[in-house]
């Protein structure tokens, strides 16, 4: 990366905002949320498309004829497309034909050409059919980004930030699981730090939901950088709190956020009365821009 590509350097530092729901009056408990979706393309999947491309680009003796090759849902392929056309880099993305046009748009907006997979096999289904290009056509680089340690390497940056930015306070990180990258790197850097810590993964209820970058994660669908030792606890989310979670967010906290991001934010409201004090930071991973329609669609209790 070149010293002055400054859209790619300013990946990541992103701040820390107070929220006022679900604080406690005494000041005994503070929830913050940690605004991943002001990064670059939107998401805190533009930590480890940087250090993906990256590293993958420090082991290559020569890129000349080659191109990357992941599979994604959204956030990580506008992310790693974003990062390639800012390299000069080709990228090959296998997302499934079931995938929301506006997430498409936005990968092939940068120059990523896009391969589709059967709808019926989800976001497994691109990920299985990317592992097979990448055995059969020896041109790519696959930076297959559930097995790639850059993916939670970069995630150590990110919870030095909250270690920072909490001055080493923090008692809970409550983060969405879909690679695992984003929960395994915090749970590594703040638990090397502050060993009480607790980190709360956070999934769908099932294999079908609208919690896009999210996944279910069973003993047979885990992705190989996901490491669960680190996780304390799970709460399972259906899709209709995750979307009352984004219009709060958006209606009280002025965060116009998406639904992986509503999920988490949900969570906290389900275990809030199981917390007396700490200082709680929740992962908000997205934007609420490639999810059209959602925000408000969950009015209820909402003033």
């Amino acid at each position: 990366m070149t010293s002055y590509d400054r859209l790619i350097s300013s990946i990541g530092n992103t701040p820390l905002t107070k929220l006022r729901t679900g604080t406690s009056s005494t000041d005994n408990l503070r929830v913050f949320a940690k605004c991943e979706f002001l990064n670059p393309t939107g998401s805190s999947k533009a930590r480890p498309a940087r250090q993906m491309i990256l590293d993958a680009l420090a082991k290559e003796t020569s890129f000349h004829g080659k191109r990357f090759l992941d599979s994604g849902s959204g956030g990580t392929a506008e992310a790693e497309a974003m990062v390639a056309a800012r390299l000069k880099c080709k990228l090959d993305v296998v997302m499934s034909a079931a995938t929301p046009p506006s997430k498409i748009a936005a990968v092939t907006a940068y120059g990523a050409n896009i391969i589709f997979s059967d709808p019926s096999g989800g976001s497994e289904g691109a990920h299985k059919k990317a592992a097979e290009l990448a055995r059969s056509q020896p041109g790519y680089i696959y930076l297959n980004q559930y097995a790639n340690d850059s993916n939670w390497k970069a995630h150590i940056q990110t919870g030095d930030e909250i270690f920072e930015q909490t001055e080493g306070r923090v008692t809970h990180v409550y983060v969405g699981l879909g690679t695992g990258g984003t929960a395994t790197g915090i749970g590594r850097g703040l638990k090397a730090k502050v060993p009480g810590v607790k980190i709360i993964g956070i999934m769908p209820e099932g294999y079908e939901h609208k919690l896009y970058g999210l996944k279910y994660i069973t003993r047979e669908n885990k992705p190989a950088i996901l490491d669960m030792s680190l996780i304390d606890h799970i709460v399972l989310i259906p899709d209709e709190e995750a979307m009352h979670g984004m219009t709060v967010l958006a209606r009280h906290e002025g965060l116009y956020v998406g639904p992986s991001s509503g999920a988490v934010f949900a969570a906290w409201q389900r275990e809030r009365r199981l917390v007396n004090e700490g200082v709680i930071a929740l992962i908000m991973h997205d934007d609420a821009r490639k999810y059209p329609g959602l925000i408000g669609c969950s009015l209820q209790n909402v003033a």
